[in-house]
C-alpha cells in the first residue's frame, strides 16, 4: 500500500480514506462498495494516471496513449489473476454481461459462419446425407 508522499520520485496525493481497501459490490462488480463516489473516482483516476506513466510514451497522441494504458492494465490483470477470479469478476459485471459478451459472441458467430471450416462442415453434412438422414 502506498503512503502519502513519493512514488517513483513524484509527489502523489492519495485520496483521503486510503486506509480503506477497495471492495466491489457483491451484485455488480462494476461498482465499488464502502467508499464514497468521490474517493472511488479519485482512486480510479490515480490508477489510470500511474498506469499511463508506466505503459505509454509521453510523445504519443491521446488515443494511442489511452490504448497503451489499457493494454498494460489488461495484461497486468489477466497475468496476475487466476481464471476463477476473472470469471467471478466478469460474471458479476453488468457491463461485461450486457455489452461485451453479446458483442464478442455475435462477432465470433459471424466470423465462423464466413469461415472455410464452416463451409467444409456444411459440405460434409450434405454429402453424408443431410442432417436428418
Amino acid at each position: 500500500m502506498f503512503q502519502r508522499g513519493l512514488l517513483e520520485d513524484e509527489k502523489v496525493h492519495l485520496p483521503r480514506g486510503s486506509s480503506i481497501s477497495t471492495k466491489l459490490d457483491k451484485e455488480n462488480s462494476d461498482c465499488v462498495a464502502g467508499l464514497s463516489h468521490k474517493i472511488a473516482s479519485k482512486r480510479r483516476k490515480l490508477t489510470v494516471d500511474v498506469a499511463k506513466k508506466i505503459h505509454s510514451c509521453s510523445k504519443l497522441p491521446d488515443v494511442s496513449s489511452k490504448e497503451a494504458t489499457l493494454n498494460g492494465l489488461w495484461n497486468a490483470f489477466v497475468s496476475y489473476s487466476d481464471n476463477k477470479d476473472i470469471v467471478k469478476l466478469c460474471c458479476r459485471s453488468r457491463k461485461v454481461n450486457s455489452l461485451v459478451v453479446p458483442k464478442v459472441v455475435n462477432d465470433s458467430v459471424s466470423t465462423f459462419e464466413k469461415s472455410s471450416k464452416n463451409y467444409e462442415r456444411s459440405v460434409s453434412i450434405i454429402y453424408r446425407g443431410g442432417i436428418l438422414s
